[in-house]
């Protein structure tokens, strides 16, 4: 062979092997034109091979750079192969194979391992057919997701954070589909992820997320109304998509209230969700001519109940004076934030009962304990539940707040002894007017006969016992409503929260009180008031002091007439201090003795 015909040749090492092929059959592909410009002068150009790549699926990519055909390949060449045209920066083949080869043929086996593949890509490049790929892998897990966690566990475990998120998030939509999935494992993992207390940590984790990364630059949907009319009006939007699914957009306004409302409502076509789960979308909308950017809104729906949630009101607003109106919709369906709701929802006993409580909305306790597959023994836990949210917010709790959360209690099945229970430990709940009223009438139901009372409503599933409690006769009603009351375990006339709360105040009084006593003790200290002497009498007649020298050192002390006068204020309000001291300490006494009384007289048991 001549040297001539060597040099058209170009040897490629891979694994021990020595390919050789011709340049010009090279020169097809743009990689090769620019790393083999100028070597025409070279009697022999050889190229080595990194040791990942393996010969067979180097020999493919050769086929194909002759053929221009895509070779047929088993699904783990076909990833080398991937590789390999990703290493010669060949867009064309890796587009054909994940689009051809990859993606219809992936597999509960190798759909993590593509999966990987992508987002190591991803991390520095932007290309299309990648991003592709690692979508299609996403969704095809999510669609096996029971499968794949149970058999690849340590896998997903091994793998990034960020990865492992996105492999939950995407997950989480299919959980909206099917009812009874259990999504433990999944929310175990985010919930560590994000170093949260519990579950209702990471909701408020979840809404501070969404609201800080919520896109207001393309509108999901646009409204434009123009036909008002005078008084009282209600209109729907046409129907839009948010996602897979089909939602109506509503506006009504009372003319005596001179306001608007627009809320949202599901609208039921095929089967995109399970009829009884828990829907939250984060939403906004802005009116055509408002500039200030508001705040994204969490809206949890029941789908089962077919009502509407309001997702602003507008006022003042009068129809007669509004001649059109333009709505834009900004927003999409949070996956997860939805299935945290009802996980929470399902296990009550771990997340509605913890001191966390406090930290979520009232609209998503309401969602919750509305929820179908809430998961409570009987419905006295569902009140215990509202009176402990109550008790954890340190404001008044609204008339509307307890009126939504207590429309969420299915009042025939809570028994004498809890509605009792109830207004004897949480006393912000006994302040309510609404509360109140439910109460008088739930007492004056259950002095009723079986016959009279409502048969119609009906237990949730997960109740241990599915009877109501009824009385035979007023008389048994009244020797029962006697023996709570008797036994000090219903209402009594000193409230144990109460008297928490005071001994929790008087005690933090009394630290204060200390605090101060401490404090004027220092400063009646001898050995401080001698130093106080000492550091403001300076002496002006000392001998070798020049005036410019006299000058300087009165910059560091004191005039003798100020000297005299501060003496003279310390003497006064030592005199004062020292009467404070006296009263402080009778007072400290006094609330120690009074702490002590109450911890006395306080129930140890609730």
């Amino acid at each position: 062979m001549s040297q001539i015909e060597v040099s058209n040749l170009v040897c490629f090492v891979v694994e021990n092997e020595l390919l050789k092929i011709h340049k010009d059959t090279l020169l097809k592909k743009p990689y090769f034109q620019e790393i083999l410009t100028g070597s025409e002068t070279y009697p022999e150009v050889r190229i080595y091979l990194p040791d990942w790549m393996s010969s067979a699926a180097f020999h493919l990519y050769l086929s194909y750079i002759e053929s221009s055909k895509l070779p047929k390949t088993d699904s783990q060449t076909a990833r080398k192969l991937l590789w390999t045209a990703d290493f010669f920066q060949d867009e064309e083949l890796q587009k054909s194979l994940i689009v051809d080869c990859i993606i219809p043929h992936l597999t509960k086996d190798s759909v993590l391992l593509f999966l990987q593949d992508a987002f190591t890509k991803l991390s520095n490049s932007k290309s299309e057919c990648w991003f592709e790929l690692y979508h299609s892998c996403l969704l095809f897990i999510a669609e096996n997701s029971h499968y794949i966690f149970s058999q690849f566990q340590s896998v997903i475990e091994g793998m990034d954070h960020k990865l492992i998120e996105d492999v939950m998030r995407y997950s989480m939509g299919r959980t909206l589909r099917i009812s009874n999935t259990d999504n433990s494992f999944i929310l175990e993992k985010i919930k560590a992820l994000h170093n949260a207390t519990g579950f209702v940590n990471l909701l408020e984790i979840e809404e501070k997320r969404i609201t800080e990364n919520f896109d207001c630059e393309i509108p999901i949907f646009e409204w434009e109304i123009s036909d008002f009319t005078s008084g009282n009006f209600y209109k729907e939007s046409k129907t839009f998509m948010i996602g897979e699914s089909e939602w109506v957009l509503c506006i009504w306004s009372f003319e005596h209230e001179n306001r608007c409302e627009i809320s949202i409502k599901y609208v039921q076509s095929g089967e995109i969700f399970s009829k009884d789960c828990i829907v939250t979308l984060s939403l906004l909308i802005q009116t055509e001519d408002e500039k200030i950017q508001l705040k994204p809104k969490l809206v949890p729906l029941l789908l089962d109940s077919k009502t509407q949630s309001i997702i602003r009101s507008i006022s003042p607003f009068s129809p007669q004076e509004t001649s059109m109106m333009k709505l834009r919709l900004f927003g999409k369906i949070e996956y997860l934030y939805s299935v945290l709701l009802q996980h929470i929802a399902r296990n009550p006993d771990i997340s509605l009962e913890a001191e966390d409580l406090r930290l979520l909305p009232r609209d998503k306790l309401e969602a919750m304990l509305s929820y179908k597959y809430l998961n409570v023994n009987s419905e006295d836990q569902v009140l215990n539940i509202i009176g402990k949210w109550c008790e954890q917010h340190p404001y008044h709790i609204s008339d509307e707040d307890a009126y939504h959360l207590l429309s969420c209690v299915k009042w025939e099945f809570v028994s004498l002894r809890s509605l009792l229970k109830s207004v004897k430990h949480f006393p912000s709940l006994k302040k309510s007017k609404v509360f109140q009223e439910r109460f008088r009438r739930e007492i004056e139901a259950k002095s009723k006969s079986k016959k009279s009372q409502n048969k119609e409503a009906l237990p949730r599933k997960s109740y241990k016992h599915l009877e109501k409690e009824q009385f035979s006769s007023l008389k048994e009603y009244i020797l029962s409503l006697s023996d709570i009351i008797l036994e000090n375990d219903g209402l009594s006339n000193s409230n144990s929260l109460e008297k928490d709360y005071t001994i929790q105040q008087l005690t933090s009084e009394l630290k204060r009180k200390e605090s101060e006593i401490k404090e004027l003790r220092d400063k009646m200290s001898p050995s401080r008031l001698s130093r106080s002497a000492v550091l403001t009498a300076p002496n002006y007649n000392s001998p070798g002091l020049d005036k410019d020298e006299e000058s300087e050192s009165n910059l560091f002390v004191t005039p003798k007439s100020k000297t005299v006068k501060m003496h003279t204020s310390m003497d006064s309000s030592s005199t004062i201090s020292t009467d404070n001291l006296f009263k402080s300490r009778r007072s400290g006494q006094a609330l120690t003795s009074l702490i002590a009384k109450l911890q006395s007289r306080s129930p140890r048991s609730s």
